[in-house]
């Protein structure tokens, strides 16, 4: 493998994006106009002031084994055109010396407990505080500019700030592990303009605010246990609905979602999917690992062949309702490890074929391949007519 001792001949590559990884000796010294964007991934890299790049727009440095924060913020003056900035890993970071120019900021387990001085970028529209682990976001309540928040995974303590960014379209409080139980969100039900909410993985939310959040086009509330979802019956302008993991036994209040696209309902406690009947725009559903009895109420959608309504892995149940793809049949029953129950209904134009193949059975390899077998000698029938 080739070890470069310096990357000075790139100045003569006519390139706007450069990714330097896992390149430990480098020695930096690069002078190239056209250079709009640079990914600096685990380098011995230790300032930026060599890197002549006056158009400059886009940094992400990620664990690069800077041994000054300091430097490395200092040497970032230099490019008048950094628009979006992303640090990954370092500690002990002094955000006053952040460029003020900045829209986009991430700042990925850099470990921050107090971001008062990020109110201070007045262009910041985009700010992403990934895994900094018991942060204080109060800071933000003055930050009127955001569009975009993400606080994944940072155990936050309270989400009060919230309530004033009221333009805000898209917002991220996921993952919060169990480690903070909020009461409620009633926090964020001010934030009408919002379009993306991730919500998952905070063990337990009273979710009542959110039907105040009616212009929501994308929301996912997986591994909230016991949820309580009555509330979204009024976000009809719904079009991605995630519900992985919920407890949910009754799906009666998503039948006013009639935009709905795709919905995740897999792995709850839900035995009838009636109230699906009437939502013909879905076009992807996964709702394996329930207890579902029927799904013949699903016959008249137009995708319901793509629909994902079983574990592939462990299968008890199977219903293929329209093979309208019988060459597909034969790889996907060949790689269960186990069946309970195949139903195919094939409609021909000049003849109507239905067969039913019932046998209660776990692990039998021989059985599973005599299934493919009659599905592919089926599918040689089908074409023949």
């Amino acid at each position: 493998m080739m070890i470069w001792q310096n990357i000075e001949f790139m100045n003569d590559f006519n390139i706007e994006v450069l990714s330097i990884n896992f390149c430990p000796n480098i020695i930096p010294k690069l002078n190239n106009s056209n250079i709009k964007k640079i990914v600096l991934d685990n380098c011995g890299i230790q300032c930026l002031t060599d890197f002549q790049l006056p158009n400059l727009e886009t940094l992400i440095v990620q664990e690069s084994n800077f041994e000054d924060s300091h430097k490395l913020l200092q040497s970032l003056v230099q490019f008048k055109k950094l628009k979006e900035l992303e640090l990954k890993g370092y500690e002990n970071l002094e955000l006053n010396l952040i460029p003020l120019q900045l829209t986009e900021f991430c700042l990925n387990r850099c470990n921050l407990k107090n971001i008062e001085q990020l109110s201070q970028l007045p262009k910041l529209t985009q700010l992403i505080l990934y895994g900094n682990q018991d942060v204080d976001i109060t800071s933000l309540s003055q930050m009127f500019q955001l569009t975009e928040l993400n606080v994944y995974e940072c155990c936050l303590k309270n989400v009060d700030a919230l309530g004033s960014l009221l333009n805000l379209k898209k917002l991220s409080i996921s993952n919060n592990d169990g480690r903070y139980f909020f009461q409620d969100i009633d926090q964020i039900k001010s934030l009408l303009n919002l379009k993306e909410l991730y919500l998952s993985n905070n063990q337990s939310l009273d979710i009542n605010s959110l039907q105040h959040l009616v212009n929501l086009k994308e929301l996912d509330l997986s591994f909230n246990s016991y949820i309580n979802i009555q509330p979204l019956q009024y976000l009809k302008s719904l079009s991605t609905l995630k519900l992985y993991q919920c407890s949910i036994i009754d799906l009666t209040y998503l039948k006013p979602l009639i935009n709905l696209k795709e919905l995740d309902i897999s792995v709850n406690n839900i035995v009838y999917l009636e109230p699906l009947k009437e939502l013909q725009q879905i076009v992807s559903l996964s709702a394996y690992s329930n207890k579902i009895r029927y799904y013949s109420v699903l016959n008249n959608h137009p995708n319901s062949s793509s629909y994902k309504l079983c574990n592939q892995d462990q299968t008890t149940k199977i219903v293929i309702m329209f093979a309208k793809e019988l060459r597909d049949i034969n790889a996907q029953i060949s790689s269960l490890k186990s069946m309970r129950l195949l139903r195919f209904n094939l409609k021909q134009k000049r003849n109507k074929i239905e067969q039913c193949l019932q046998r209660i059975i776990d692990d039998s390899t021989q059985f599973i391949q005599q299934v493919a077998s009659f599905f592919q000698q089926l599918s040689t029938f089908q074409n023949s007519q």
